[in-house]
């Protein structure tokens, strides 16, 4: 704002004295380098456009592939809705997973995964991170606004670790996947995920301090995860088929 002063008086003064100076070229410089107005610059496709290009130019692999996804079978997709596994066509799952529109948020991939690992029949429902827009005004009310949120036979339960174990406890049978002393044996490695240097990789400010911090940490958790799935493979191997 302040440059655009100097200039608008700059040009001025040289308009007044007939000639001009730097800062009457500066500004008829800056006027010939200006964007034309918004209306022209917004030539992007809408959305509905996209997707019809997208769908003109797919394969039938894969038009076949978003059909098998859609039904809810096939292998594991971030675009699908439902998820079927062994289920008959038109079961109602027992579980709605409330996760991120962009699949990218790392604890609702967590219960992504143990739904999938667990082949539990599954529907899912995509609400804004708070980056991303607004949440509907029950999801703030009823389940507090964070993601993940399940709702199992009705009852909604949110924070990622207590819908894991909520899921393990009703969902248990031959494919649990706790270790056998139970949630006593990983309190400390699930601990690890809310240790303050994670949160300082996301940071722009890195300093040699911070990477050595977190060379030590990473090499806490893969010592932790190795420990934690010798324990799994020797009870396996241990348990009568």
């Amino acid at each position: 704002m302040l440059m655009l002063r100097i200039l608008t008086l700059g040009c001025a003064a040289s308009a007044l004295s007939g000639g001009k100076g730097w800062v009457g070229k500066a500004a008829d410089l800056l006027r010939q380098k200006a964007p034309p107005s918004a209306l022209v610059l917004d030539r992007a496709p809408t959305w509905e456009a996209l997707a019809a290009s997208l769908e003109a130019q797919s394969t039938t692999e894969e038009a076949g592939f978003a059909s098998l996804v859609a039904s809810g079978r096939g292998p594991p997709s971030a675009s699908a809705n439902l998820r079927l596994f062994d289920e008959p066509d038109g079961y109602e799952p027992r579980v709605t997973l409330y996760r991120d529109g962009s699949s990218w948020c790392p604890y609702c991939q967590k219960v992504w995964m143990q739904l999938e690992e667990k082949r539990i029949p599954y529907r899912v429902e995509r609400i804004n991170m708070r980056c991303y827009g607004s949440k509907p005004a029950w999801f703030e009310r009823d389940a507090g606004g964070l993601l993940p949120v399940v709702e199992l036979d009705g009852r909604l339960i949110t924070d990622s670790v207590s819908i894991m174990l909520a899921l393990e406890r009703e969902f248990g049978g031959d494919r649990s996947l706790l270790p056998p002393g139970g949630v006593d044996d990983i309190r400390d490695l699930m601990g690890l995920e809310r240790e303050p240097v994670w949160q300082s990789n996301l940071q722009p400010d890195f300093n040699v301090s911070v990477f050595e911090c977190f060379d030590t940490k990473i090499s806490t958790v893969l010592r932790e995860l190795d420990k934690s799935n010798r324990s799994i493979q020797k009870s396996a191997k241990s348990t009568p088929n």
